[in-house]
């Protein structure tokens, strides 16, 4: 009986350094894994200026709606927008709220969205003035300045991440102006 007792033992004792093996491999990929892909950016249809820009609003935000898409090999969790660090854009994620990923003007308030690999979800990305850029960076008249990128928080199995997602030929913004960084 004593030596069917120590097999049970050892196998337990494998079972569970099996099991912390396994979590810390787990762990680890899911700390450095970037699952998240962005479709194409779409304006509200009076924000368009031309083909390959767009306007901000009169309040000087900018809203675009996608579709943001787990290509990963775990299940995620969209959480948020990530806390960037000091940028240089004058543009900045202000928040994202829920979608159908083709209209910009209809958005529901965000709530943190489960995706499974291979799924999707729509959203809506509103930019808005960085409050830390130099408003003296900018002319008087209007100019066009690039798109930024999308910084997204997400959580995998309870490891929480980060991911900049960057959009395929993202548009310019026109009508950035000195007073409107100033009013912001």
């Amino acid at each position: 009986m004593q030596q069917s007792g120590g097999a049970i033992a050892k196998l337990l004792v494998f079972l569970l350094l099996l099991a912390v093996v396994l979590s810390a491999a787990l762990y680890a990929y899911g700390r450095r894994q970037q699952p998240l892909a962005i479709g194409r950016l779409t304006p509200a249809p009076a924000n368009v200026a031309g083909a390959r820009t767009v306007h901000l609003d009169r309040d000087g935000l900018l809203r675009v709606a996608t579709i943001v898409r787990n290509d990963g090999r775990l299940p995620v969790t969209i959480e948020g927008v990530a806390a960037s660090a000091a940028t240089t854009d004058p543009l900045m994620v202000t928040s994202l709220g829920l979608g159908d990923g083709a209209d910009a003007s209809a958005a529901a308030g965000f709530a943190p969205v489960a995706l499974d690999p291979g799924e999707g979800v729509g959203i809506v990305i509103t930019f808005g003035m960085n409050p830390d850029f130099p408003c003296d960076r900018l002319a008087g008249d209007p100019g066009t300045e690039p798109l930024p990128p999308v910084p997204v928080r997400f959580s995998s199995y309870g490891v929480n991440g980060t991911q900049t997602l960057l959009a395929d030929h993202p548009p310019g913004v026109t009508g950035l102006t000195r007073s409107i960084c100033q009013a912001a």
